[in-house]
């Protein structure tokens, strides 16, 4: 949404935020994955009109293997002309070190927005999307998914069991964010709940667009509720960087019914457990409770 304002460039999930050189980018992120984003980036910012355009893309990515990758943000900054940029890859927030790297790399002209959502559906959705890929990777794939620290399958397994607890990975993530913006003047960041943002999106749109210094007239709201003209939104599912039901239906979906407090049983155990006691004080924090 953000980036159909005529002043904003939303990329897709380019990672390059989770290393310093483009050469440990290319070959310390693995699995061909992490760089989708870029990948898609740049096919349609430096070779929209070319039949090849992935493939132009791609070696565009390795004549770069000596740069930084600050160096190759600055130069898709550049190339999109515009005033503001987004960026949101969850990789970032899989280690202080990488919103760090943020931190020093823009300084004071950065602004983070901790986007949460329900720890429930958050849940719910973080296993149907284990599941369907389990269902097409090797056992020794999945491990790796597991096992990395920066996948988004971190924590995912509880330790010595093959059961998928997402309770934990919600709770490591934000209380990463939450570590790493204690160290953020205030002014420069804002948490929305993303229940908020698709149940009244022009109002959280409003509301974004002004704490960013970027007016919203009618037109550009009314631009900003079509996410299917995101000039990013045609990527190829699974290969887009970002994710896989956007891509493949990229249209502004209604919500649906709230989902109710978390102080009920979570939805992907059979037991009645209910959320344990760091979740729940994190879960009333942000409104859930």
């Amino acid at each position: 949404m953000l980036g159909l304002h005529p002043d904003i460039v939303a990329l897709p999930e380019t990672c390059l935020f989770a290393r310093d050189t483009m050469h440990d980018y290319i070959d310390g992120l693995g699995y061909g994955l992490f760089e989708a984003g870029l990948i898609h980036a740049v096919a349609r910012l430096y070779f929209a009109d070319a039949p090849q355009s992935r493939t132009l893309a791609r070696g565009w990515i390795r004549d770069r293997r000596g740069l930084t990758t600050r160096v190759v943000l600055d130069e898709l900054v550049a190339r999109a002309n515009r005033r503001i940029v987004v960026e949101k890859t969850p990789i970032i927030t899989t280690k202080l070190e990488h919103m760090r790297r943020v931190e020093s790399w823009l300084g004071e002209s950065v602004r983070y927005l901790h986007l949460v959502r329900h720890p429930h559906t958050f849940g719910v959705s973080l296993i149907e999307t284990a599941s369907a890929m389990l269902r097409q990777a090797t056992p020794e794939v999945a491990g790796r998914w597991f096992r990395d620290e920066e996948s988004i399958f971190s924590s995912l397994r509880a330790p010595g069991t093959d059961e998928l607890d997402p309770e934990r990975p919600w709770v490591a993530r934000n209380a990463r964010i939450e570590s790493f913006l204690e160290c953020i003047p205030d002014r420069r960041w804002i948490r929305m709940r993303g229940e908020d943002v698709v149940a009244n999106p022009a109002a959280a749109l409003i509301h974004l667009c002004a704490w960013l210094g970027a007016p919203v007239g009618p037109a550009a709201l009314d631009a900003m509720l079509h996410t299917e003209n995101w000039e990013f939104a045609s990527g190829p599912p699974g290969a887009a960087g970002g994710d896989r039901k956007f891509f493949a239906d990229p249209a502004l979906r209604e919500v649906s019914a709230w989902p109710g407090s978390a102080t009920s049983a979570v939805p992907w155990a059979t037991d009645g457990r209910r959320l344990g006691n760091e979740a729940m004080e994190m879960a009333q924090r942000y409104g859930y409770v």
